[in-house]
C-alpha cells in the first residue's frame, strides 16, 4: 500500500500497524484498505460522522502506547520503520476523519437553517412579480384614467417587497455565516446545500457575503449586497421615473393649448 508519494506499506506491516493503532482510531472507522484507483489507502467510516459529534483529533494515549513510541533506528531497525509508518498512518486517518467531519458539520449547520428558508424565498419571488407587475402597469394607457389608483397598488407591492427581502435576508444572513464559517470545507456551498436538503432553486437563492449584513452603507457601484438593498435601489429607480413622469406630466399639461 502506498502512503503519500515516499511511503511504501507491506501488507504485513499493514496488518500489525492497524492492530497498533486499533485503540487509537476513531469509533467508526469501519475499514482501512487499498484504494481502488492505487493512490494510497481507502478509509471508511461507519456509521459516517454527522458533525454533531466531537472533531476527530488524535488521542493523547497514543504519544504513550508502548506498542507505539518512536524508537531509534540503531536500537531496531525493523521497528522504527513501523512506528514511524504507523505514525503516518495515523495522522492520514485523522485527516481523512476531519475532512469528512467538517464536511457532515457544514450539511448539519445548514439544515438548522432549512426550515421554512423555501417558503420566505417563494413570498419573495411572489412579491417581486406583483411589484413588476404594479410598475409595469404604468406605461399602460388605462392607468391613466386611475393613476392615483394604480400609483398606491404600487407603493402597496414596494412595500410587500421590501418586507418579503428582509426577511429572506434575515435567514440569508445566517446561511451566509454558515458558508463562512466552513469556508476550508470540502464541499461547495452549492452542494453543501443539496447535501442539507435545500431544494434544486436554492441555487437561485440571493445570498450575499456575510459581511455585507451588517454594513451600514452599500457602495452605489456594490452588486454584492443583500436582497432589501436591490430592492431598495429598484423601488428609488421607479420612484424617481414616476417623479419624473409626473413632473414632465404636469409641464405639459401647463401649457397654452392652440386655439
Amino acid at each position: 500500500m502506498q502512503l503519500g508519494h515516499s511511503i511504501t506499506i507491506s501488507p504485513e506491516q499493514m496488518r500489525e500497524i492497524t492492530a497498533r493503532l486499533r485503540p487509537h482510531l476513531p469509533s467508526n472507522l469501519k475499514t482501512i484498505e487499498p484504494h481502488p484507483t492505487g493512490s494510497g489507502p481507502h478509509y471508511v467510516f461507519e456509521p459516517p460522522f454527522t458533525g454533531r459529534e466531537a472533531r476527530p483529533v488524535p488521542p493523547h494515549a497514543f504519544y504513550e502506547d508502548p506498542g507505539l513510541i518512536p524508537v531509534s533506528g540503531s536500537q531496531d531497525a525493523a521497528e522504527h520503520d513501523l512506528r514511524e509508518k504507523a505514525q503516518h498512518v495515523l495522522d492520514d486517518v485523522y485527516e481523512r476523519a476531519d475532512g469528512e467531519w467538517r464536511n457532515a458539520a457544514y450539511v448539519a449547520d445548514l439544515k438548522d437553517h432549512l426550515r421554512d428558508t423555501p417558503a420566505l424565498w417563494a413570498a419573495y419571488q411572489a412579491a417581486a412579480s406583483d411589484l413588476e407587475t404594479a410598475y409595469s402597469y404604468l406605461s399602460n394607457p388605462d392607468a391613466g384614467r386611475e393613476w392615483h389608483a394604480a400609483i398606491f397598488r404600487l407603493v402597496a407591492a414596494q412595500n410587500q417587497a421590501k418586507t418579503t427581502a428582509a426577511a429572506f435576508d434575515a435567514r440569508a444572513e445566517l446561511i451566509a455565516q454558515t458558508h463562512r464559517r466552513h469556508l476550508y470545507a470540502d464541499r461547495s456551498p452549492t452542494s453543501a446545500l443539496t447535501a442539507a436538503g435545500y431544494p434544486e432553486t436554492a441555487k437561485d437563492w440571493h445570498i450575499a457575503d456575510a459581511d455585507d449584513y451588517s454594513r451600514g452603507h452599500h457602495f452605489a457601484w456594490s452588486s454584492a449586497v443583500p436582497l432589501l438593498e436591490t430592492v431598495s435601489r429598484l423601488i428609488e429607480q421607479q420612484d424617481s421615473n414616476v417623479a419624473k413622469v409626473a413632473r414632465l406630466a404636469g409641464e405639459v399639461a401647463s401649457l397654452p393649448h392652440p386655439r
